[in-house]
């Protein structure tokens, strides 16, 4: 996990998915929960960097990482569902120009 010292402090990528932005004279965000998510090309493949920002008057550090750890799971979950098979597939609003139904483009798809 990457934690960060507020405004000046150090930061630098760190290759968990979930940080934490701590401490701070004032509020680095208007809502008592805050998190931004980004892509980074890595020599391995692309990297999700995200962070989190919380008012610590209204949270701890200990519940920002329980929610951290359960969107992470559910981000896992969703990889993981996403990666099987039958997983996917295109929808009618995919391919607006064709006027489609569902079941139509399901029958396409099971075909070629």
């Amino acid at each position: 996990m990457e934690f960060h010292d507020g405004p000046g402090g150090d930061w630098r990528p760190a290759s968990e998915a979930l940080g934490l932005d701590l401490g701070a004279d004032g509020p680095l965000t208007p809502y008592g929960l805050e998190l931004n998510a980004v892509t980074i090309d890595r020599p391995g493949g692309p990297e999700l960097m995200v962070t989190w920002t919380y008012a610590q008057d209204v949270l701890s550090e200990a519940e920002v990482r329980e929610v951290g750890e359960a969107w992470l799971r559910a981000l896992e979950g969703m990889a993981l569902h996403a990666a099987g098979p039958g997983a996917g597939g295109h929808t009618p609003s995919d391919l607006a120009l064709s006027n489609l139904e569902q079941e139509e483009i399901e029958l396409l798809e099971d075909e070629w």
